[in-house]
């Protein structure tokens, strides 16, 4: 049988206070947990504390001040998510292909969000999955947003891995790129990360033009090519324009 930890515990009672937004009592906790008398005690004292529970007039338990800003801050979550599929899905819808959000996190690029192209044929990158920095549009166009010096410190000892015909494995053939980058506002890959796929990213800022994230487009050249992305230039800006205005909504 598996042991109670203290963490079942608080979680059970706060679930608990939840549920029971106008109150609950400490027989109802106790009935609801089915955590012994002292314990329960103990356990609501330090959330108390920690302003996680309350007491209302009544003697009822209800939920904190921190209670509630978790709340706030989970239900916040779930609409930027549920807003941010939902401009991804018009995206792709739009352009036919697979559309998405990448960030940097370490020393890589990772899929944030992606909304997949209804297509037989298609390129398909799980969420989550490192990516170069060197060898992505997202990647590049995030190396672009940084000085020299700080590109340098991040991917200066990195050995640049080849990883298809037209990947850059030259620093200096780099920031050549990234000069391009900067000029004209948008990057791209052109089967640089893998043979045959072609990929265009474009920042989102927010309200003080800090970079936040990439958002991109990748499609087989089998259906697009480069110049075809570049046509659909105007399409993604505004899909990217959307999601700056979404996030300031909500921040």
């Amino acid at each position: 049988m598996r042991k109670i930890s203290v963490s079942d515990r608080v979680t059970a009672i706060l679930k608990s206070v939840g549920l029971n937004l106008e109150g609950i009592s400490m027989p109802g906790l106790i009935h609801e947990t089915g955590i012994v008398k002292p314990t329960l005690h103990r356990l609501v004292g330090q959330l108390r504390q920690a302003n996680y529970v309350a007491e209302n007039s009544d003697g009822l338990i209800i939920p904190g001040a921190k209670f509630v800003q978790v709340a706030i801050s989970s239900t916040q979550a779930n609409l930027r998510r549920v807003q941010r599929e939902s401009i991804l899905t018009g995206m792709s819808k739009e352009l036919g292909e697979t559309c998405g959000i990448s960030i940097p996190r370490d020393n890589h690029m990772v899929y944030y969000d992606r909304v997949e192209a209804n297509w037989p044929l298609q390129v398909h990158i799980p969420l989550n999955v490192k990516t170069p920095f060197w060898a992505t549009a997202s990647g590049k166009l995030y190396l672009s947003t940084l000085s020299k010096s700080a590109r340098l410190s991040l991917i200066g000892g990195m050995k640049f891995e080849k990883f298809a015909k037209n990947t850059i494995t030259d620093y200096e053939q780099l920031e050549q790129e990234i000069k391009s980058i900067k000029q004209q506002g948008y990057s791209l890959d052109n089967e640089e990360l893998i043979d045959g796929m072609v990929a265009i990213a474009v920042p989102i800022l927010d309200k003080k033009g800090k970079y936040l994230a990439s958002l991109f487009c990748h499609c087989p050249m089998i259906r697009k090519n480069i110049d075809e992305l570049l046509h659909a230039l105007p399409v993604i800006k505004r899909y990217s324009a959307e999601l700056e205005v979404m996030l300031e909504n909500l921040a």
